[in-house]
C-alpha cells in the first residue's frame, strides 16, 4: 500500500513538471515570522512566458534566463493586504529544472490580516492556464483559491473569525486539497 501511494505521489509530482498550464502561488509566514511568496510551475511554462513578455531578448546561460524570469515575475504580480498594504518583494531565488520554483522574501504584511487582494497574471497567455492560490500563516486559515482568465487571475478574499474566504464580488473558485498536484520545494535550500 505504501508502495502504491508513493508510486502516485511520484507521478503526480512529476506531471506537474511536465504541464506549463499549472502553477501555484504560495504565500507563506515561515516559523521565524519571516514572509516568502513561491511561484511553481513547469521550466516550459516559464520560457514560453519569457518569450512572450521579452520577444526581442535572447538568453545564452541560466543566470540571464533567470533574471528575465525575477523582471517578468514582478511585473505580473501583486499582493494587497487590508487594502492598503501593498506587499514588497525582496531578494529572490530560482531553483530550475522540469518544475522551477521561484522564491521571494516578502515585507509589509502587517500582523493581523483583514482582507488580501492577490493576482498572478504571469502565465496568462498559455492556454486554459490556471494557478492554485495558498496562504499559509499561524492562526488564519484559507482554503485553496483557483486563479484563472475567467477570474483575471486575481482574488479578494477577507478575514472571517480567522478564516480567509472569497469576497462575494470575486469570481475566484475554490479547489479541493485531494485535487493539488503541486508540493512545496525546499524553502531554506538555495544550493539544491
Amino acid at each position: 500500500m505504501r508502495f502504491l501511494i508513493l508510486c502516485l505521489l511520484f507521478t503526480a509530482n512529476a506531471s506537474m513538471a511536465h504541464q506549463p498550464d499549472l502553477s501555484t502561488t504560495m504565500l507563506f509566514q515561515r516559523p521565524d515570522g519571516n514572509w516568502m511568496l513561491q511561484i511553481t510551475s513547469s521550466l516550459s511554462a516559464f520560457q514560453e512566458a519569457i518569450k512572450v513578455r521579452f520577444p526581442d531578448k535572447t538568453y545564452s546561460d541560466a543566470q540571464e534566463f533567470q533574471k528575465l524570469v525575477l523582471a517578468h515575475l514582478r511585473e505580473n504580480l501583486f499582493f494587497c493586504v487590508n487594502n492598503d498594504d501593498t506587499l514588497q518583494l525582496g531578494n529572490a531565488f530560482v531553483k530550475m529544472g522540469h518544475e522551477t520554483s521561484v522564491v521571494f522574501e516578502v515585507s509589509a504584511v502587517p500582523e493581523q490580516i483583514s482582507t488580501l487582494e492577490a493576482q498572478n497574471c504571469s502565465f496568462r497567455y498559455i492556454h486554459g492556464n490556471q494557478s492554485v492560490l495558498i496562504l499559509n500563516k499561524e492562526g488564519l486559515s484559507m482554503k485553496h483559491i483557483l486563479l484563472n482568465n475567467d477570474n483575471a487571475h486575481r482574488a479578494h478574499l477577507r478575514n472571517l473569525g480567522g478564516q480567509l474566504q472569497l469576497n462575494d464580488s470575486s469570481s475566484a473558485s475554490l479547489v479541493a486539497p485531494e485535487k493539488l498536484i503541486a508540493h512545496p520545494v525546499s524553502f531554506y535550500d538555495k544550493e539544491s
